[in-house]
């Protein structure tokens, strides 16, 4: 399965979860069903460093500050 633990806007939808062989809009019951099973593959990519260093780097000036 894939999924994000986002913390910042720019990473939303960076990881999804796709279902292999379904030809329809998958409903919740679909999801399920496909998920025990394993039919399922990890897809996208991961939270750039700059976008990490982004992050911490505003958090600490808003703390100082």
């Amino acid at each position: 399965m894939g999924s994000s633990d986002s913390h910042f806007i720019e990473s939303v939808g960076n990881c999804y979860t796709e279902i292999i062989d379904i030809d329809s809009e998958p409903n919740v019951d679909d999801v399920i069903d496909s998920i025990k099973p394993n039919n399922t593959i990890a897809r996208g990519k991961r939270t750039s460093n700059y976008l990490i260093a982004k992050e911490v780097f505003n958090k600490k000036i808003r703390r100082i500050y």
